[in-house]
């Protein structure tokens, strides 16, 4: 079950992390394609994992929101715990390999079902495209 979250935890994270230390490295180096690779590669793991502090109302204005303060960086806490205690559990005999692969699929459909079920439900995502 370990393994299951360090697996899960790891391809959460790993494309923040990989996109900060690009963009370090891109503006250490003075090179303007890794800056934007990373922008790029930030910009949709954020857009996928962590959607609730850009949701608004559909019909509101832009500066009110879905999840207001404290509650969106709660509620996307509460989803991926819930989601890594699930996947822990269900995937605790399967090898490292099929963990990956399905750790890396539970992110994109539990991603992709949260914002679809928010804009049916009258939210969407502000300026989340480049």
């Amino acid at each position: 079950m370990k393994r299951g979250a360090i697996i899960f935890v790891s391809i959460l994270l790993g494309p923040a992390v990989f996109a900060y230390a690009l963009g370090w490295l891109g503006s250490g180096l003075r090179i303007e394609l890794l800056r934007r690779i990373a922008f790029v590669s930030y910009i949709w793991w954020k857009a996928l994992v962590f959607p609730h502090d850009g949701m608004h109302p559909r019909e509101g204005l832009a500066s009110s929101r879905t999840f207001p303060g404290v509650l969106a960086p709660l509620d996307a806490l509460t989803q991926w715990a819930i989601v890594l205690v699930l996947l822990s559990w269900f995937t605790r005999r399967l090898s490292p390999a099929v963990q990956f692969a399905v750790s890396a699929m539970a992110i994109v459909v539990v991603g992709t079902v949260f914002i679809l079920v928010m804009n049916y439900l009258g939210a969407e995502l502000e300026n989340m495209s480049i």
